[in-house]
């Protein structure tokens, strides 16, 4: 699912993710998946991705946010250099569900 980076520790536990949602659900408690939408690397894919997963492993809650580039934080800088923010300045937008960023330079 999606992009894997060597050091993606939630990545690599997909494999086990069905199985855990499903113990954890079978006991009153729900569980809510949190999906970041925006990532560099992933495509339009990755809509149809998060769905069917979605769909498949029966999550009671689901938040999909997107990529958000936070005053001072590596990513915001990273974003700011490539010259890949939409305004550097709009702090109010920095909501997890505004889009603030450029998908490319």
């Amino acid at each position: 699912m999606g992009v894997e980076t060597k050091n993606d520790w939630k990545a690599k536990q997909y494999e086990n993710y069905m199985e855990s949602i499903d113990r954890i659900q079978s006991h009153g408690i729900s569980v809510n998946g949190c999906f970041v939408m925006g990532m560099d690397g992933a495509g339009t894919e990755s809509f149809k991705e998060v769905r069917d997963f979605v769909r498949d492993s029966g999550l009671h809650e689901v938040q999909v946010t997107v990529q958000t580039a936070f005053p001072n934080t590596p990513l915001y800088q990273r974003l700011r250099e490539s010259d890949r923010l939409i305004d550097s300045q709009a702090w109010e937008l920095c909501t997890l569900f505004d889009v603030i960023m450029c998908l490319t330079p």
